[in-house]
């Protein structure tokens, strides 16, 4: 995991230095606004092409929207994009709930924008404890019994749903998956995690709803497959936050340009709705942006503080 967080650094540093080739203009109207933003993404695990299209429709938006040139560039873990914002070579990103935690600890970003769930308040969702269904495991307990002779998976320790949130509860009922399992692994992403549990590869995993629910969705696995036998409180979904030291006058356009897309740009709102849908139930319509104050992240703030095997990278 290591080498493919120094890859990913590495290509960061790569896109972002040839950005920075191009010639420098000041904005006409706010001449303390930087030459151009960079804004980061992570490629969607089985579909990058249309998560590249999402971004894309979003960078031409966005410079529209501030009359100011937008450079999009990829990555594949939220890591390096937290360190990337703190040496300034990333000015806009999108962050799971604890990888923004991350970032705003070392004083790197500031929330701006969130999604609305179908209700129209902010987007939440659930982490999973789970087993395949022919497992003779029941619950937590029957999990804990058994923990020497079974692996269990994480999907990796900047995961919210599949580290964070499941990891506390674990550690409040006294458990500590590293002295509890023969073997504590993490997966690397929501779909390897999802998959390793399905190909029996591990005995039990944590992960988001959201990703089980788009795996469902797609067809790719039936939930006759496997067994929840633990679901979290509800989580605060991600959010867009900018680079902490951007001149305010810009995170607030950027705010702006995010709450009023509907209005501005169908096309790209459409868009991105389009790849939300794939994360919600069948029939459910995903809402637009809203603002996303650093407080909603208090719970999980004060939540980081209790756990003992935590590495905030």
């Amino acid at each position: 995991m290591k080498n493919t967080a120094q890859l990913s650094s590495y290509l960061i540093v790569i896109a972002v230095f040839l950005v920075s080739c191009a010639p420098e203009k000041t904005h006409p109207n706010h001449p303390d606004w930087p030459t151009h933003l960079t804004m980061a993404y992570l490629p969607d695990e089985e579909q990058p092409g249309r998560r590249l299209s999402m971004y894309e429709s979003l960078e031409t938006y966005l410079e529209e929207q501030l009359n100011l040139e937008v450079n999009v560039v990829k990555t594949t873990l939220y890591g390096p994009v937290v360190e990337a914002m703190i040496s300034e070579k990333i000015d806009i990103a999108y962050f799971s709930a604890f990888s923004y935690l991350i970032a705003s600890s070392k004083g790197a970003a500031e929330s701006l924008v969130m999604r609305q769930g179908p209700d129209l308040k902010p987007r939440v969702y659930y982490s999973h404890i789970v087993v395949h269904s022919d497992s003779d495991i029941y619950s937590i307990d029957n999990l804990v019994s058994k923990g020497k002779e079974l692996t269990f998976s994480f999907v990796n320790p900047a995961s919210t749903s599949g580290h964070l949130i499941p990891r506390a509860h674990l550690e409040r009922e006294g458990i500590v998956p590293e002295g509890t399992f023969k073997e504590m692994v993490y997966s690397g992403s929501q779909h390897g995690t999802i998959y390793s549990l399905l190909g029996k590869k591990v005995d039990a995993a944590a992960f988001g709803s959201a990703n089980l629910k788009k795996a469902i969705r797609s067809g790719r696995i039936d939930p006759k497959e496997f067994r929840i036998i633990w679901t979290s409180p509800a989580i605060p979904a991600g959010c867009t936050a900018a680079r902490k030291n951007l001149p305010e006058s810009l995170k607030e356009a950027v705010k702006t340009a995010f709450i009023e897309m509907e209005t501005q740009s169908l096309e790209t709102f459409e868009l991105i709705q389009s790849i939300y849908r794939e994360y919600l139930d069948e029939g459910e319509e995903p809402g637009g942006y809203t603002l996303c104050p650093d407080s909603v992240f208090d719970p999980l703030r004060d939540l980081t503080k209790s756990i003992k095997q935590l590495n905030m990278l």
